[in-house]
Protein backbone atom coordinates (compact mmCIF):
# COMPACT_ATOMS: atom_id res chain seq x y z
CA UNK A 1 0.00 0.00 0.00
CA UNK A 2 1.18 3.34 -0.79
CA UNK A 3 0.76 6.53 1.59
CA UNK A 4 1.53 10.27 0.47
CA UNK A 5 4.71 11.32 2.26
CA UNK A 6 5.57 15.49 1.58
CA UNK A 7 8.90 16.27 1.93
CA UNK A 8 9.77 11.91 1.64
CA UNK A 9 13.39 11.55 3.12
CA UNK A 10 14.93 8.39 4.79
CA UNK A 11 14.70 8.29 8.60
CA UNK A 12 12.17 8.64 10.99
CA UNK A 13 9.72 10.88 11.17
CA UNK A 14 5.95 10.86 12.34
CA UNK A 15 3.02 11.37 9.90
CA UNK A 16 0.42 13.65 9.87
CA UNK A 17 -3.01 12.57 10.46
CA UNK A 18 -4.38 12.06 7.18
CA UNK A 19 -1.77 9.87 6.66
CA UNK A 20 -2.07 7.97 9.93
CA UNK A 21 -5.37 7.59 9.21
CA UNK A 22 -4.90 6.09 6.33
CA UNK A 23 -2.24 3.86 7.21
CA UNK A 24 -3.82 2.71 10.83
CA UNK A 25 -7.38 2.93 10.28
CA UNK A 26 -8.32 2.39 6.86
CA UNK A 27 -5.50 -0.28 6.19
CA UNK A 28 -5.05 -1.40 9.90
CA UNK A 29 -1.27 -1.47 9.68
CA UNK A 30 0.34 -2.44 12.59
CA UNK A 31 4.18 -2.18 14.45
CA UNK A 32 6.86 -3.94 12.67
CA UNK A 33 4.43 -3.75 8.96
CA UNK A 34 5.82 -2.63 5.88
CA UNK A 35 4.54 0.17 3.17
CA UNK A 36 5.66 2.76 0.65
CA UNK A 37 5.46 6.09 1.48
CA UNK A 38 4.82 7.99 -1.94
CA UNK A 39 5.69 12.24 -2.63
CA UNK A 40 3.95 12.76 -6.07
CA UNK A 41 5.31 16.69 -6.53
CA UNK A 42 9.15 15.38 -6.02
CA UNK A 43 8.33 12.63 -8.14
CA UNK A 44 10.00 10.41 -5.22
CA UNK A 45 9.31 6.61 -3.20
CA UNK A 46 10.73 4.91 -0.18
CA UNK A 47 10.08 1.77 1.57
CA UNK A 48 8.58 2.43 4.83
CA UNK A 49 8.19 0.33 8.18
CA UNK A 50 5.66 0.96 10.92
CA UNK A 51 7.02 1.96 14.49
CA UNK A 52 4.15 2.87 16.30
CA UNK A 53 0.53 2.61 15.08
CA UNK A 54 -0.79 5.86 15.96
CA UNK A 55 -4.15 6.17 14.24
CA UNK A 56 -3.32 10.47 14.94
CA UNK A 57 0.42 10.43 14.62
CA UNK A 58 1.84 7.29 13.35
CA UNK A 59 5.82 7.02 13.49
CA UNK A 60 7.63 5.38 10.77
CA UNK A 61 10.74 4.76 9.44
CA UNK A 62 11.88 5.21 5.68
CA UNK A 63 14.79 3.68 3.67
CA UNK A 64 16.14 5.61 0.94
CA UNK A 65 13.74 7.37 -1.28
CA UNK A 66 14.72 6.97 -5.04
CA UNK A 67 12.53 8.15 -8.36
CA UNK A 68 9.44 6.84 -8.77
CA UNK A 69 9.26 5.51 -12.24
CA UNK A 70 6.98 7.75 -14.75
CA UNK A 71 4.61 6.08 -17.85
CA UNK A 72 6.16 7.31 -21.35
CA UNK A 73 2.91 9.08 -22.54
CA UNK A 74 2.74 12.39 -24.38
CA UNK A 75 1.40 15.55 -22.71
CA UNK A 76 -2.18 15.98 -21.90
CA UNK A 77 -3.43 19.63 -21.59
CA UNK A 78 -6.80 20.13 -20.26
CA UNK A 79 -7.77 23.69 -20.28
CA UNK A 80 -11.34 23.44 -18.25
CA UNK A 81 -13.65 26.78 -18.30
CA UNK A 82 -14.67 26.43 -14.51
CA UNK A 83 -18.06 25.04 -13.20
CA UNK A 84 -20.41 25.18 -10.71
CA UNK A 85 -19.81 23.77 -6.96
CA UNK A 86 -17.16 21.28 -6.83
CA UNK A 87 -17.04 20.11 -10.40
CA UNK A 88 -13.28 21.58 -10.35
CA UNK A 89 -12.50 19.21 -7.68
CA UNK A 90 -14.26 16.40 -9.54
CA UNK A 91 -12.11 17.36 -12.85
CA UNK A 92 -8.59 17.27 -11.04
CA UNK A 93 -9.51 13.54 -9.66
CA UNK A 94 -9.98 12.77 -13.42
CA UNK A 95 -7.67 14.48 -15.08
CA UNK A 96 -5.09 12.90 -12.58
CA UNK A 97 -6.04 9.19 -12.97
CA UNK A 98 -6.37 9.67 -16.35
CA UNK A 99 -2.74 10.87 -17.04
CA UNK A 100 -3.02 14.88 -17.63
CA UNK A 101 -0.16 16.45 -17.31
CA UNK A 102 -1.20 20.10 -16.77
CA UNK A 103 -5.02 21.26 -15.93
CA UNK A 104 -5.65 25.24 -16.53
CA UNK A 105 -9.13 26.30 -15.82
CA UNK A 106 -10.52 29.46 -17.51
CA UNK A 107 -12.31 32.46 -16.90
CA UNK A 108 -14.39 32.55 -19.71
CA UNK A 109 -17.95 34.66 -21.34
CA UNK A 110 -20.49 32.01 -19.75
CA UNK A 111 -18.46 30.94 -16.36
CA UNK A 112 -19.40 32.43 -13.60
CA UNK A 113 -16.52 32.63 -11.61
CA UNK A 114 -16.35 33.59 -7.35
CA UNK A 115 -13.91 35.38 -5.48
CA UNK A 116 -12.76 31.68 -3.62
CA UNK A 117 -12.35 30.70 -7.58
CA UNK A 118 -8.42 32.00 -7.07
CA UNK A 119 -7.76 30.70 -3.78
CA UNK A 120 -8.66 26.74 -4.71
CA UNK A 121 -5.17 25.79 -6.20
CA UNK A 122 -4.40 24.35 -2.72
CA UNK A 123 -7.81 22.19 -2.18
CA UNK A 124 -6.88 21.17 -6.06
CA UNK A 125 -3.08 19.93 -5.09
CA UNK A 126 -4.43 18.55 -2.28
CA UNK A 127 -6.66 16.46 -3.94
CA UNK A 128 -4.49 15.47 -7.16
CA UNK A 129 -2.03 13.88 -4.33
CA UNK A 130 -4.61 11.93 -3.16
CA UNK A 131 -5.98 10.91 -6.78
CA UNK A 132 -2.07 10.00 -7.44
CA UNK A 133 -1.90 7.66 -4.25
CA UNK A 134 -5.08 6.13 -5.19
CA UNK A 135 -4.07 5.99 -8.65
CA UNK A 136 -0.37 4.67 -8.15
CA UNK A 137 0.97 7.73 -10.04
CA UNK A 138 4.13 8.46 -9.65
CA UNK A 139 3.92 12.57 -9.76
CA UNK A 140 0.60 15.39 -9.71
CA UNK A 141 -0.53 17.25 -13.01
CA UNK A 142 0.40 20.96 -13.02
CA UNK A 143 -2.85 23.30 -11.78
CA UNK A 144 -3.32 26.33 -12.81
CA UNK A 145 -5.73 29.27 -13.07
CA UNK A 146 -8.21 30.46 -13.47
CA UNK A 147 -7.06 32.00 -16.36
CA UNK A 148 -8.78 34.21 -19.23
CA UNK A 149 -9.44 32.08 -21.92
CA UNK A 150 -7.55 34.04 -24.76
CA UNK A 151 -4.10 34.05 -22.19
CA UNK A 152 -4.81 30.04 -22.27
CA UNK A 153 -5.00 29.51 -25.90
CA UNK A 154 -1.76 32.18 -26.59
CA UNK A 155 0.01 29.59 -24.83
CA UNK A 156 -0.93 26.36 -26.63
CA UNK A 157 0.52 26.42 -29.71
CA UNK A 158 2.26 22.82 -30.18
CA UNK A 159 0.58 19.56 -30.74
CA UNK A 160 -2.80 18.06 -31.28
CA UNK A 161 -5.39 20.69 -29.94
CA UNK A 162 -9.40 20.53 -30.09
CA UNK A 163 -12.23 21.62 -29.26
CA UNK A 164 -14.94 19.59 -27.43
CA UNK A 165 -18.26 21.09 -29.32
CA UNK A 166 -21.34 17.78 -29.60
CA UNK A 167 -22.03 19.41 -33.15
CA UNK A 168 -18.39 18.99 -34.72
CA UNK A 169 -18.55 16.70 -37.79
CA UNK A 170 -15.28 15.53 -36.48
CA UNK A 171 -14.67 12.60 -33.84
CA UNK A 172 -12.24 12.92 -31.16
CA UNK A 173 -10.50 9.57 -32.29
CA UNK A 174 -10.48 10.94 -35.72
CA UNK A 175 -8.72 14.48 -34.95
CA UNK A 176 -6.19 12.11 -33.00
CA UNK A 177 -5.44 10.03 -35.24
CA UNK A 178 -4.67 12.61 -38.24
CA UNK A 179 -2.89 15.05 -35.44
CA UNK A 180 -0.07 15.47 -34.34
CA UNK A 181 -0.90 13.28 -31.16
CA UNK A 182 2.73 11.74 -30.33
CA UNK A 183 4.12 15.20 -29.76
CA UNK A 184 1.08 16.24 -27.12
CA UNK A 185 -2.62 16.88 -26.78
CA UNK A 186 -4.66 19.83 -25.23
CA UNK A 187 -8.16 19.62 -25.25
CA UNK A 188 -10.78 22.68 -24.33
CA UNK A 189 -13.98 22.30 -22.37
CA UNK A 190 -16.40 25.54 -22.05
CA UNK A 191 -18.59 25.74 -19.23
CA UNK A 192 -21.86 24.62 -18.84
CA UNK A 193 -23.78 27.13 -20.81
CA UNK A 194 -20.88 26.11 -23.72
CA UNK A 195 -18.31 28.71 -24.92
CA UNK A 196 -19.88 31.74 -27.38
CA UNK A 197 -19.34 31.98 -30.88
CA UNK A 198 -16.78 34.48 -30.96
CA UNK A 199 -14.64 32.01 -28.40
CA UNK A 200 -15.28 29.13 -30.60
CA UNK A 201 -14.48 31.40 -33.67
CA UNK A 202 -11.19 32.74 -31.60
CA UNK A 203 -9.96 28.62 -30.53
CA UNK A 204 -10.46 27.84 -33.99
CA UNK A 205 -8.52 30.85 -34.97
CA UNK A 206 -5.82 29.57 -32.56
CA UNK A 207 -5.68 26.08 -33.90
CA UNK A 208 -7.95 24.27 -32.18
CA UNK A 209 -10.04 22.02 -34.22
CA UNK A 210 -14.02 21.40 -32.60
CA UNK A 211 -14.40 17.33 -32.51
CA UNK A 212 -17.49 15.00 -30.64
CA UNK A 213 -17.01 12.55 -28.41
CA UNK A 214 -19.95 11.10 -28.95
CA UNK A 215 -24.19 11.29 -29.75
CA UNK A 216 -24.51 12.88 -26.40
CA UNK A 217 -24.37 16.30 -24.77
CA UNK A 218 -22.38 15.75 -21.18
CA UNK A 219 -21.87 17.66 -18.36
CA UNK A 220 -18.52 19.69 -18.35
CA UNK A 221 -16.76 17.35 -15.62
CA UNK A 222 -17.78 14.25 -17.19
CA UNK A 223 -16.86 15.34 -20.72
CA UNK A 224 -13.37 15.95 -19.36
CA UNK A 225 -13.52 12.17 -18.02
CA UNK A 226 -14.40 11.24 -20.96
CA UNK A 227 -12.25 13.38 -23.31
CA UNK A 228 -8.88 12.48 -21.31
CA UNK A 229 -10.11 8.38 -21.40
CA UNK A 230 -10.34 8.45 -25.02
CA UNK A 231 -7.05 10.33 -25.22
CA UNK A 232 -5.25 7.71 -22.52
CA UNK A 233 -6.61 4.84 -24.41
CA UNK A 234 -5.10 6.22 -28.11
CA UNK A 235 -1.98 6.82 -27.02
CA UNK A 236 -1.64 3.63 -25.09
CA UNK A 237 -2.91 1.46 -28.11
Amino acid sequence: MRVVVPGLRAGECSLDETASRHLVRVHRLKSGEHFVGVDPEAGLQADGTVLSAHVRSARVRFEAARPQLTPRLPPVSLLQALGKGDKGDQVVRAATALGATRVVFLISERSVPKPADGERAPRWIAIAKDAARQCHRPDIPDIGGPVPLADALDASTKGCRVLLDPGAEVSLLSALAHGAATQGVTVLIGPEGGLSEAEVQSAIASGFLPVRLGPFVLRTELAASVALGAILAFVEK
